[in-house]
Formats: structure tokens, sequence, C-alpha cells
């Protein structure tokens, strides 16, 4: 997985393509540290908030599929991968 999503980071910033990503942003430095390393590169942020009721949102979970991962739980990976592929883009572009 860690192999994998690091490359897929790399291309994706690296060819500076559209990225969606699903956070939960429950943590402000780990969101700030993303947002910061991509608007360092030039992209440009659209934060779209979704939000519902706690209900709704237990019973969501209980209906998860197994191969449909919360972003509560995948989120802190796609985030540093994201990070570590924006400072690697940067350190490139810095040293030309």
């Amino acid at each position: 997985m860690e192999l994998i999503g690091i490359q897929v980071a790399k291309r994706a910033v690296f060819q500076l393509r559209n990225i969606v990503v699903e956070l939960i942003g429950a943590s402000f430095e780990p969101l700030k540290e993303l947002l910061d390393a991509m608007y360092a590169l030039g992209y440009e942020i659209d934060v779209q908030l979704i939000t519902c009721d706690y209900e709704e949102t237990v019973r969501r979970n209980a209906n998860r599929g197994r191969d449909c991962i919360s972003a509560h739980y995948a989120e802190r990976f796609q985030r540093a991968w994201l990070v570590e592929a924006a400072k690697e883009a940067l350190a490139l572009i810095e040293g030309m």
C-alpha cells in the first residue's frame, strides 16, 4: 500500500494533475501542512464541506462494505503521501 500510494501521489503531483482527497480534517496542523505543500506548488484548493448528523454517520458506517474504507482511517496515509510528493516536487523545482 505504501509503495503504490506514494508512487500514485508523486505521479499526480509531478504532472500537476487535479487531485481529489476525502479528509476528515479533525486536526488543524496536519491539514495545514498539506495545504501549504500544495499551495507552494501552485495548486488551487477548493474545499467542499459535507456534514450530516451523528445518527446518519453511525448508520453509514454500519452499512459500509469490506472494500469501502472510511476516510477516518485512510486520511493520514493520503495526506502523508501528498505532502511527501509535494515536497519532493518543490525540491526539484527549486533545484533547477
